[in-house]
């Protein structure tokens, strides 16, 4: 599980001898629960995925949703176990499940989530669904997106950042000097469900204006195509340099940088990370969104925008990182 790393300073005597986790010494599974599928990845101490699987399920129906998280953790456990694969895989260390909504863990309940159409699921059947030795982990999509985020930053585990996970909803996960913030009711973040200007279409919450009804994954591909939605086709029409893809892209960054300014002059974090799967736009993207924010005095000068360092895959890499995270809240691979 650990290997040598070099030595420390010596504070005058002998140079102590540094260890760091050995990335192949073990793996995890990380589960990303969406509206309508289920992420899975397999991953080492370095975060690199090792495999994955997608499982889709019917929205709002909870009985589904659980078959769905069985199948997605079963398909990646039997090369660990050494059945019908003679790979060498490293042991089990856990599993994590990150969940679109709030995570209350003083009641054991995944709650408000308005994009599952489901409300009130006890953490634990999402444990009895996971059928894996031990006890599942979990955490918010956005919050667990936002730890990986800072413990694949090996060089700067204690900046501060908020990460911007945009899926089918959109979420923050606010980390403050290396340490997640949830909030004293585990609300945090929850920017996605603040109305932006002018805005009026009705949310899944409830609300009228929320900023995910025009930041989200969804809304993105509303505006390149609301009969057949494909993000594939709108990053290679955006790669090949097509003038309708560009004009939906900066479309998109004008109502991103809508919410995102709420986001910047709440936190006035220094760095803010984009991830989800709209992160496969790559840097047109970023460079949208910087234009877009444009230079208020609010914002200026701006925070580092970014894209994240974990891909396409970061909720459910976030998944993979909290069983490392729980146990070892200060220590990087």
């Amino acid at each position: 599980m650990v290997e040598p790393s070099g030595y420390a300073a010596s504070s005058g005597g002998r140079k102590p001898r540094r260890f760091r986790f050995r990335p192949g010494g073990a793996c995890t599974i990380g589960i990303a629960v969406h509206p309508e599928r289920v992420e899975a990845v397999r991953a080492d101490l370095d975060l690199n995925v090792l495999d994955t699987c997608e499982v889709p399920f019917g929205r709002s129906d909870q009985e589904a949703l659980m078959a769905a998280v069985g199948e997605a953790c079963e398909r990646l456990v039997p090369d660990i176990r050494g059945v019908g694969s003679a790979r060498a895989v490293p042991p089990l260390a856990g599993v994590g499940v990150s969940l679109p909504g709030i995570v209350d863990e003083e009641r054991g309940l995944l709650t408000e989530a308005p994009n599952l159409l489901l409300d009130e699921i006890p953490l634990e059947v999402f444990s009895n669904a996971v059928r894996c030795e031990g006890p599942a982990l979990f955490e918010n999509e956005a919050n667990a997106a936002a730890l990986a985020e800072s413990w694949a930053a090996v060089s700067d585990r204690r900046e501060s950042l908020a990460f911007v996970s945009v899926s089918e909803g959109v979420g923050v996960g606010v980390m403050l000097e290396g340490s997640l913030y949830r909030g004293a009711r585990y609300r945090a973040g929850e920017f996605g469900h603040v109305p932006i200007p002018g805005a009026r279409r009705r949310c899944n919450c409830g609300s009228i204006g929320c900023w995910e009804r025009y930041a989200s994954q969804t809304a993105l591909l509303r505006l390149w195509n609301a009969r057949r939605p494909d993000l594939d086709g709108l990053v290679s029409a955006v790669n090949t340099g097509q003038v309708r893809a560009a004009r939906v892209v900066r479309a998109y960054a004008a109502h991103f940088a809508m919410g995102l300014r709420n986001v910047i002059r709440c936190l006035d974090a220094p760095t803010v990370v984009i991830g989800g799967p709209v992160s496969a736009l790559g840097e047109p993207l970023v460079e949208a969104i910087r234009t877009a924010l444009g230079t208020s005095p609010m914002e200026s000068p701006p925070p580092r925008v970014t894209l994240s360092r974990l891909g396409t895959h970061a909720a459910a890499l976030g998944a993979a990182v909290l069983p490392w995270w729980r146990r070892f809240p200060c220590v990087s691979p």
